[in-house]
């Protein structure tokens, strides 16, 4: 039983990395979508940086609060 939980457990954290892969490159690849139909404004070009910028801190702080969850779990 407690095998197959560890099992279960290692899939769903495998799970959660996939899906965290999939979301990023989603963010990203909408970034540059957005950036070829815009106007390259000096402005335009600052505010996607800073969300870009945003994007990736969000993401890592989600894996730093994944990684203290599993390592206090028991």
């Amino acid at each position: 039983v407690v095998e197959e939980l560890q099992e279960t457990h290692h899939s769903k954290k495998k799970n959660f990395w996939r899906k965290v892969a999939c979301i990023s490159i989603l963010l990203l690849s909408q970034e540059r979508a957005s950036e070829g139909t815009n106007d390259h404004t000096r402005k335009k070009k600052a505010r996607k940086w800073w969300r870009t910028v945003k994007n990736v801190v969000v993401v890592i702080l989600l894996l730093i609060l994944l990684v203290v969850v599993v390592t206090c779990l028991p």
